[in-house]
């Protein structure tokens, strides 16, 4: 792209909003974010927001340092591995949003290149030419084998580049759209890709209304070619997009093709700008048109939106990264990919981002515009593909979170900008990882399958009979969720004994009269009001101690809210619905019984919300482990548990658990905690027991 974010400077908005429940039957309930109204709605509430005091509330950043800092070593700039193409197209999954891929077209030869740049000038000239600027600085990027030094001047190109895209579930390309008052760069990719009609892929194009200069930063000095945004523009520009937009694959939402704005600050009078646009689109037949005009998450300006249809924002654009500096000078800026992920594009950030109108996210893989420029050159330092798929997930997470399924929508950055440092396509040293990694995280697969994490699909093997002897052991803390927990439940397809604790009598009155309006194959059914001590670990204890050696399985389930934290009843549903979910589902997941070694089943772990270290929980671990007659573990050690603390368990695997014979007067008074007691140390040894006892801890992904 033209655009170079070589200096990241935002401020953070942080619009928050509440809903609170309505107490019942007595409990307190707590607050939960998850149900905040969708974006669409929010600008509709405007009175409430001002009462809220929450339209221009902000917190602004601490401002990018201009001091230049002493150079520092720099040991390297990429932190990944080389892998072959994996076809996931194969495997017979479905993504769980439409991603859409950046595409820059600058592959091929153009007289107004040849002019500026030299003959034969293309996106490969600044590639090939790029060198290390300090040490461990990944340069030359060298494209595969598999692709070489491709030309978009032709439609087998293309098609092979579709054809992998496919592969990884990518649902289409966003072409950038350079136009010039009627002068247009770089169409023929575009032109070939609209006239070879068997490329099945949808697509739609992004106006790069920036300035191009020498510089590639879009700004108003060595100017190339200059956008002069003329009296007749808005209805040319709409005649100019018609062939594409009537394309059959052009991307729509309720048949309205979508037109996205790269630089909408650029426009003089947008709002005028975008009225004639839609009255142009109409005039001339297309009909009525969506409007995205690019913003950031950290922009609280919604100053566009009273007439465009959506925002989208375009990492790593719009950012400062004042925390995550490496080196800052004259000649260079380098940041920490892994420490900026982590500091502006959080998981509190997306949570807590209340826009005004539809928003969609992006994500980039790293960035390094050092092959454009002599001096000035900004990178994204420290990149790894692990924290590439985290990102990825937070932001498909979110999509699925605020949109319905046909507009959930994610864009990534990019498909091919090489010259930057940021694409999907495979190049020579790392090979296929990039797009390897983005396809696992649009399948919602794991980043890492060590062989114990398993996808349970219609392809998987079921137990159809009953398996042995079964117990069910829940928590009914908060009893409005009791209606969740026992549809779940039902879905258990053989008969078990069902165990239920909860922490007063009245509860235990309620919990009986709603159990009768669910069918359970439960055989024996007992209600324990127990004292409100050690969460759900406690009572699991309380009541299988003494019964545990009667049963081949145990499940352990609870009424699980996620009061102190941000992400709700979304972290429930990840374990009802991997664990439970389904008849299916169920006989699936009891099918991985089969193998004697499989110990303990859980869910996959939810978001990245785990520390997975061991030290806050490394003394009570360990006291407890020496309390069995078992080998301590040391703080660098990695064991799979059940996150959450529900699963399912062989019974034996787990034994050394329940002749502990813990007593209530060992888990500490109710504060809310977040680790690091006994119940947190229990939590872990419910994986670590089984694997030290030379059982598998397997978790489970549930595709239905």
């Amino acid at each position: 792209m033209a655009n170079d974010p070589n200096s990241f400077n935002t401020n953070i908005e942080t619009l928050r909003g509440t809903i609170s429940d309505l107490e019942k039957e007595n409990l307190a309930l707590s607050t939960s974010l998850g149900n905040v109204l969708n974006s669409r709605g929010w600008k509709l509430i405007d009175k409430t927001r001002k009462t809220l005091h929450l339209k221009n509330k902000t917190i602004a950043p601490p401002a990018p340092s201009t001091k230049e800092l002493p150079a520092q070593d720099i040991h390297t700039t990429y932190n990944s591995h080389y892998e072959d193409n994996i076809d996931f197209s194969a495997k017979g999954l479905k993504p769980e949003v439409k991603a859409l891929a950046f595409y820059l077209p600058q592959f091929h030869t153009f007289k107004e290149n040849d002019e500026w740049w030299g003959k034969g000038f293309t996106e490969w000239t600044n590639t090939k030419k790029s060198i290390p600027r300090f040490d461990g600085h990944y340069q030359p990027r060298e494209p595969h084998d598999d692709i070489g030094y491709y030309t978009l001047d032709n439609a087998e190109t293309i098609k092979k580049q579709v054809a992998l895209a496919k592969q990884h579930g990518i649902y289409g390309f966003c072409f950038y759209y350079y136009w010039f008052s009627g002068k247009k760069l770089m169409e023929k990719p575009i032109d070939i890709f609209l006239k070879n009609k068997d490329i099945d892929f949808p697509f739609c194009l992004c106006w790069a209304n920036e300035n191009w200069t020498r510089t590639w930063d879009g700004l108003n000095k060595n100017i190339l070619i200059e956008q002069k945004y003329q009296d007749t523009d808005p209805e040319n520009f709409i005649k100019d997009l018609k062939k594409y937009l009537e394309d059959p694959r052009y991307i729509r939402i309720d048949n309205k093709p979508v037109i996205m704005i790269y630089a909408p600050q650029s426009i003089p009078d947008y709002e005028t700008t975008v009225y004639r646009w839609r009255e142009a689109a109409r005039a001339c037949g297309i009909g009525e048109i969506l409007i995205w005009s690019k913003n950031n998450i950290f922009d609280h300006e919604f100053k566009n939106t009273d007439f465009v249809d959506a925002e989208f924002d375009f990492a790593p654009t719009g950012c400062s990264f004042d925390k995550a500096i490496i080196e800052q000078s004259s000649e260079r800026e380098v940041f920490d990919y892994t420490k900026a992920v982590d500091n502006r594009y959080s998981q509190k950030q997306y949570y807590n981002h209340y826009p005004v109108k539809p928003f969609y996210y992006s994500c980039t893989m790293g960035w390094d515009n050092s092959a454009r420029r002599k001096k000035g050159y900004c990178v994204l330092s420290e990149y790894s593909p692990e924290k590439f798929y985290s990102w990825l997930r937070l932001i498909i997470e979110e999509t699925k979170r605020r949109f319905k399924p046909d507009e959930r929508f994610i864009f990534i950055n990019a498909w091919n900008e090489w010259a930057e440092g940021t694409y999907l396509e495979p190049d020579k040293k790392y090979g296929y990882t990039n797009i390897n990694t983005v396809a696992k995280a649009i399948y919602g697969l794991p980043y890492s399958d060590d062989g114990n994490i398993v996808v349970l699909s219609q392809k998987s093997p079921k137990q159809k009979t009953c398996p042995g002897r079964i117990a069910v052991q829940a928590h009914v803390f908060y009893v409005d969720v009791l209606p969740e927990l026992l549809e779940n439940l039902s879905n258990i397809p053989y008969d078990f004994d069902l165990f239920i604790s909860t922490d007063t009598n009245s509860k235990k009155i309620l919990i009986e009269n709603t159990l009768s309006r669910f069918k359970l194959k439960a055989k024996h059914i007992t209600i324990e009001a127990i004292d409100n001590v050690g969460r759900d670990v406690y009572p699991f204890f309380y009541q299988m101690s003494k019964k545990y050696k009667k049963y081949d399985f145990i499940g352990h389930f609870h009424t699980k809210k996620t009061t102190k934290q941000f992400f709700g009843d979304n972290w429930r549903h990840l374990l009802y619905g991997s664990l439970l979910g389904s008849k299916n589902n169920v006989e699936r997941l009891f099918a991985l019984f089969s193998d004697p070694k499989v110990g303990v089943i859980s869910p996959t772990y939810f978001y990245i919300i785990y520390e997975f270290s061991l030290k806050s929980n490394l003394h009570n671990i360990n006291t407890l482990l020496s309390q069995s007659k078992m080998p301590p573990v040391k703080e660098e050690d990695f064991f799979d548990f059940p996150a959450g603390t529900m699963f399912w368990a062989r019974t034996k695997s787990i034994s050394e658990l329940f002749d502990l014979q813990l007593d209530k007067k060992d888990f500490p008074e109710e504060k809310g905690q977040v680790d690091g007691t006994i119940a947190h140390a229990i939590e872990r040894l419910f994986g670590i027991i089984p694997a030290k006892k030379g059982y598998k801890v397997i978790q489970v992904i549930n595709k239905d």
